[in-house]
């Protein structure tokens, strides 16, 4: 399986440039007398995806993936753990370029978020 997996486009990560964030659903604070009070009641899941250096023509196609309004998106890989509904949002695009010779590169950076 792939690593990552966007809305039917393969993403190839960089080195370390997968991360993983949760975000509880519901909230949690102490009462006047110390104890926790939590209405709690799920944990969704937001990665942060920074890619390899990719070629112009595949970081085009996977930049109209992320900001197309058809929302939530398939996404899946070994990153994920499975075949998820998400909601992308595009952080940045970055040329890099190896020598004079080669073609122009990009580094796409961009958030997954858990649907549900």
């Amino acid at each position: 399986m792939a690593f990552c997996i966007v809305d039917g486009t393969t993403v190839p990560v960089a080195l370390g440039g997968g991360s993983l964030k949760d975000h509880p659903v519901g909230d949690k604070h102490r009462a006047f007398d110390g104890t926790m009070r939590s209405t709690i009641t799920d944990h969704l899941r937001e990665w942060k995806v920074r890619s390899a250096p990719m070629l112009s023509t595949a970081a085009n196609a996977l930049y109209t993936s992320l900001v197309s309004l058809t929302q939530p998106k398939t996404c899946s890989g070994d990153l994920l753990g499975a075949s998820i509904a998400c909601h992308t949002t595009f952080e940045s695009k970055t040329s890099v370029v190896a020598s004079s010779t080669s073609a122009q590169r990009w580094i796409m950076e961009f958030t997954l978020e858990e649907a549900s």
